[in-house]
């Protein structure tokens, strides 16, 4: 799966990036877009906006789509999660 097609809210590891630019590799790894490393998308479209720890970045839609990730179950939030029964 790559990053382009992930919605807002979700959280995903950078599995590996595939492009032939090495410029581009170089570019995203500046910004700590690197394998291993969990975003979060706070904004889907073009571009998008992803979280990486407490830096933002914005990524054009081919950019995205060359990051591939592994999705990572969301948190459960709100009164209903913290009042629920095992």
């Amino acid at each position: 799966m790559t990053l382009s097609k992930l919605k807002y809210g979700d959280r995903a590891v950078i599995t590996h990036i595939e492009t032939p630019d090495n410029g581009a590799v170089a570019k995203l790894a500046a910004r700590g877009i690197v394998p291993g490393t969990l975003v979060g998308i706070l904004c889907a479209g073009d571009p998008f906006l992803i979280g990486i720890d407490n830096d933002r970045w914005a990524l054009n839609l081919s950019e995205a789509a060359c990051i591939h990730v592994d999705l990572v179950d969301r948190p459960r939030r709100g009164l209903r999660a913290l009042f629920r029964r095992s």
